[in-house]
């Protein structure tokens, strides 16, 4: 999925004790598949100066793993959208949601229809690319 085999983080020796993770105020860009595959991470917080999360960056995480954590076919950490399962043809995102993900309907071609808040200031990348169905 996506370019992770020719990415490797700095920290991905150690990708199955990492547990908890906090982005601090400052950090404004977590890239393509960044967590990508810590399987026991399963709490996440990310400070508001975040404004891009890439594609994937939280795949095969505990904390996607659960279901718990998705609400409506999409996964959610704070304000932040990170995912969507593309099963459904229409989303609504909740409000008070500043962000979403790159890429966040990729590929999804029953996709029709998606409800934005005002809340949403910034919009991932590509968030449409490969959604046949989808019109704009």
């Amino acid at each position: 999925m996506g370019n992770h085999d020719n990415f490797s983080a700095p920290w991905s020796t150690y990708n199955n004790d990492i547990i908890n993770l906090i982005v601090e105020d400052g950090v404004e860009n977590i890239s393509d598949e960044c967590f990508y595959d810590c399987e026991n991470l399963s709490n996440i917080s990310i400070a508001d100066s975040v404004t891009q999360i890439g594609y994937n960056a939280f795949y095969g995480t505990k904390y996607y793993n659960n279901k718990e954590n998705w609400e409506n076919g999409l996964l959610y950490i704070g304000k932040y959208v990170v995912a969507s399962d593309g099963s459904s043809s229409q989303y609504i995102i909740r409000n008070g949601t500043t962000v979403t993900s790159d890429r966040l309907f990729y590929d999804n071609s029953i996709l029709t229809k998606v409800v934005i808040p005002s809340s949403v200031v910034c919009i991932g990348y590509r968030i449409f690319s490969f959604c046949s169905n989808f019109n704009t």
